[in-house]
């Protein structure tokens, strides 16, 4: 039996995850995270960049790497490199799918293909982890600033001017020298203006994580690949 190799995206936009339904085969109807086989010479990262962009008309960039998962179907053995992704430019397009959705990563009765199943239980195991991570961080500060009846001092002013000087004294640690700088010290100063960010974020209730995502699919759109790379104009003069 004969083993196919093939990668495939998880295309993430907004906290949420893009899947598509398969239109043909024995498959016809499930939803599968997109991508497609490998051609002679490609890596994983070439490969899924040139099959979105056949399937969908659209330009993706390749975060990281998520896992390989194997799959025992009736006529072949699949084995399926995955890569969480974002959109970069261009109008969705559908090519080879009757349909899309973006969902979130916890969303129950998705009708799966098979292997895309394992897929999304390593995506809920890693990548939810990490959320959980952030917000367990988020707590241990409200926490932090609860014990010491701190939180009276945090008006968005204040901490904004938190963020300014605590920035101040991160670069403070270049200033002299740019290569032979104190790692640690610089890891604390970078940690003092993440702290204070994560304060405002709370303050103003919004979702650091989410205004971050919105604000990256904003500059993909001011910065398009094609005119952006490898300069560093401003979007206005490209």
């Amino acid at each position: 039996m004969k083993t196919v190799k093939v990668v495939a995206a998880i295309i993430e936009r907004n906290g949420k995850i893009m899947i598509a339904r398969r239109s043909y085969g024995d498959l016809a109807g499930f939803w599968e995270f997109p991508g497609g086989k490998y051609e002679e010479g490609e890596t994983g990262e070439q490969a899924i960049k040139r099959e979105i962009e056949e399937e969908f008309d659209v330009e993706i960039e390749v975060k990281k790497y998520l896992c390989t998962v194997e799959h025992q179907y009736d006529s072949f053995y699949l084995v399926m490199d995955c890569f969480i992704c974002t959109l970069l430019s261009g109008e969705m397009i559908l090519h080879d799918h009757s349909a899309i959705r973006f969902i979130d990563p916890l969303e129950e009765g998705i009708e799966w293909c098979p292997a895309d199943r394992k897929v999304i239980s390593e995506y809920q195991q890693k990548e939810i982890r990490q959320m959980n991570k952030y917000t367990d961080l988020v707590n241990k500060i409200k926490k932090f600033n609860d014990d010491r009846d701190w939180d009276q001092f945090h008006s968005p002013e204040n901490l904004a001017k938190s963020v300014v000087i605590e920035a101040g004294e991160l670069l403070e640690c270049f200033q002299w020298d740019n290569e032979n700088f104190d790692k640690e010290h610089v890891c604390e100063e970078m940690a003092d203006v993440f702290t204070y960010l994560i304060n405002l974020a709370d303050k103003l209730d919004v979702d650091l994580i989410d205004i971050t995502d919105k604000k990256l699919d904003k500059n993909a759109l001011k910065y398009p690949v094609d005119k952006a790379k490898g300069k560093n104009t401003k979007y206005d003069q490209l």
